[in-house]
Parts: C-alpha cells; structure tokens; sequence
C-alpha cells in the first residue's frame, strides 16, 4: 500500500478534491452531506450534494465566509435527513483523536500530534489491524480513516465499529467514542478551517494512500483482535431492554412557530446539570424535552440523541454517571434503559402539553448558568454533538 506524506501543501486542494471524499464515497447512485456550522448563532445545517467535487467546492466557499465544514462519512438513502436510520452503508471506519493539554490531563486525547499519531500507530500494532489510509490534522487534533474495498451495510458497520470502539477502550487508544461508533459522523474537510480557535486553524492532510484495505481482512482482523484481548462491545449487553420500538421520529407540528435549538446554549446549560438526579428529572426533564425537540425538527435528530446521551452517561461534564453504569431497582442500568427510553417519548401519543427545554435553561439558570454566546466548552471537535 503506497502512503505519501503531505509535505507540499499545494498538493492540499488536488488530495482533499481527488483522493478522500471520493475514496470514502464511492457509490455513485448514493446521496452524500456537506454539513456547516454557524459558531456564532450555533446553527448546524446539512447539504446534499451531488458529487466529491461539488461538495469541496461548496465546503471551500463556506469556509471562506467564515463557517467551519464537514462532510458525513457514509451514504444515505436518500437527502431528506442525514439521521443514521437513512444510511445505507459506509467504504471506511474512522477515528477522532483529540489533542491539547487539557485533552491529555484529562485522559481524552493527548499533548500533541506526535503523540496521537504514535499511539494509533501503537494501537494498530497491538490489535494486529492495518494503518490508516488517510490521516488528516483537524485544527485541534487528527482525524483517521481505513478505507475499504467493498462497502459495508449499515447493521454490519455498526456491529464491526463497536467492536472496534471497544477495542480502542481496552487497548487505551484515548480517541472520541462517540465518533467511532457513529454512522452519521460528520468530519472536517482538509483544506478548510476550523473556527473554533482564534486565529483559526487549517485543516491538512497529513497522509494519504492510493489503495483501499481489504474488507475481509479489516474485519477479520477486528474479530481477531476481539478475541486476543476479551472484548466485548456495548451492543452485547447481557439485559437487553424489552419492547425496543422505532428510532425514527414521529414528527409534532411546530405550531408556536420557535426556531430550531441552539445547540451551544444547551450543551453549555446541561454541562450544568448533574446526571446522576432523580429518575423522574432524568427522563422527564432532561431526556423528554430533547426527544421532542427532535420531533419539532427530525433534521436534528441525531445531534439531539448524541447529546442526550453524553449528557447521561457524565461524558459532557467530565465525571462518569453512577447511574450510568450501575443496574437501579428494575434491574437496568442508565446506559441499558437509555435507548428505550429515548424511543419512548420519540414515539408517544401524548396529547397534552409537553415538557420544553425551556425547563433545562430553568433549572440550569437556578444553578448558575449564564449563556456566554461563543461558549464551546463541551463540544466536539468536528461538531458532532451539534449535528449527527
């Protein structure tokens, strides 16, 4: 496999446009997402568009007015939404690692590139798996691919990549678990920048490769490694929650006329607030509201669920929920009821009226919030928990 290090960077634009979105898309009939965010007034917005030229093309002129770009990593069935249950498949697995002091004092990423690169590199010599075929320098960290040969359908790329999310916690490959395992991930495109800095930063390629990773010896690999080092991967939970129904939002009329959620200003008042609360607050003033909003606006569905869930489980303020992973009087444990949960008031008939977020910026006010509008803290580097 030919890998050629990135040390011209006028070869940026030709290896961004010719070699990486179009080896992560690669099923001409699929629709694809270019994804910007609005730093200023926390919007997130998703683009279909066409082909890999059209969506660099689109993702340079938004960066250039001053939007931080994305592009979603899979295919999808069609461009109504860029939620997961419309995937159809992906051509790769990709990684997230973040870098910077504060990451590494607090065990999610590391001090510096060096370091990342050298520990992924580490990872896939322990795990028997092959190295990435793309790297890609963030602004605040890298971005990783293997690209395949064959595509992967989404129930058989959900299954390998939390397999492959479990191996990385067992290993210690300090990379964001959300990104890992999540199908509608949205990462950088090189030859953008990424705002969140002040200068901001660019988006590079860090290395590249012509050749695409066997598929069967990527997932023969993960499965061996699997066995090596006796994982097992959250979606084997030994107490499966009964009566699992649907993950596709029942849309409600947005008949008061209010605008889609900022996303900054309700990461910021959740960081807030305690998961470890009551389990009425926790489904009825928490978990509630946010899946109602994602019926107010099912376009926003998944950034709504990834926050609600790393809000649960103690991710988004640093101090892993007790209850997260500690089976209560029922039996289950947060992490197992979350989904059912979730399902619940995504799906329900209830016909009086409902819980809004205004009672989270309620009670995280009675605790001290104030919303500082550039706030970030929280937040993603690529901006998943804005939009996935």
């Amino acid at each position: 496999m030919q890998k050629n290090l990135v040390s011209d960077q006028t070869q940026l634009s030709e290896l961004a446009q010719n070699q990486l979105l179009p080896a992560i898309w690669r099923s001409p009939d699929s629709v694809h997402f270019i994804g910007t965010l609005d730093r200023h007034t926390g919007k997130f917005k998703n683009t279909p568009v066409k082909s890999a030229a059209e969506a660099h093309s689109f993702a340079l002129a938004y960066s250039a007015m001053g939007l931080d770009s994305y592009f979603a990593c899979a295919d999808y069935e069609n461009p109504d939404s860029r939620v997961a249950i419309n995937v159809i498949g992906a051509w790769a697995f990709w990684v997230d690692i973040d870098v910077g002091p504060d990451k590494a004092a607090s065990g999610k990423g590391y001090e510096t590139e060096e370091e990342a690169i050298a520990a992924q590199e580490e990872f896939c010599a322990k795990a028997g798996l092959p190295e990435p075929t793309f790297i890609v320098r963030s602004g605040s960290g890298i971005h990783s691919y293997w690209t395949l040969d064959k595509l992967l359908t989404r129930d058989q790329w959900q299954a390998y990549a939390a397999k492959l999310k479990a191996l990385m916690k067992c290993i210690g490959l300090h990379a964001d678990p959300s990104r890992t395992a999540d199908i509608a991930s949205v990462l950088r495109v090189p030859g953008t920048l990424n705002n969140k800095y002040a200068p901001a930063r660019e988006v590079t390629m860090l290395s590249a490769s012509d050749e695409h990773i066997d598929l069967t010896v990527m997932l023969d690999a993960i499965d061996a490694a699997v066995v090596k080092f006796g994982t097992v991967s959250e979606t084997a939970a030994t107490n499966e929650v009964p009566e699992s129904v649907s993950s596709v939002p029942v849309p409600l009329p947005n008949d008061f006329g209010h605008e889609p959620p900022n996303m900054l200003s309700l990461t910021s008042a959740l960081v807030t607030l305690p998961p470890d609360c009551d389990e009425r607050t926790w489904k009825f003033h928490r978990i509630g509201p946010m899946a109602y909003e994602a019926r107010y606006f099912p376009e926003m569905h998944d950034a709504l669920y990834s926050l609600a869930r790393r809000w649960s489980s103690g991710d988004l303020c640093g101090v892993p929920s007790v209850k997260w992973n500690t089976p209560g009087s029922n039996g289950y444990s947060g992490k197992q009821l979350f989904d059912h949960v979730w399902k619940r008031f995504l799906t329900d008939t209830y016909t009086g009226k409902r819980v809004t977020l205004g009672t989270i910026f309620f009670h995280a006010k009675e605790a001290g919030w104030v919303y500082v509008p550039d706030q970030t803290s929280g937040l993603g580097d690529d901006g998943e928990d804005l939009d996935v």
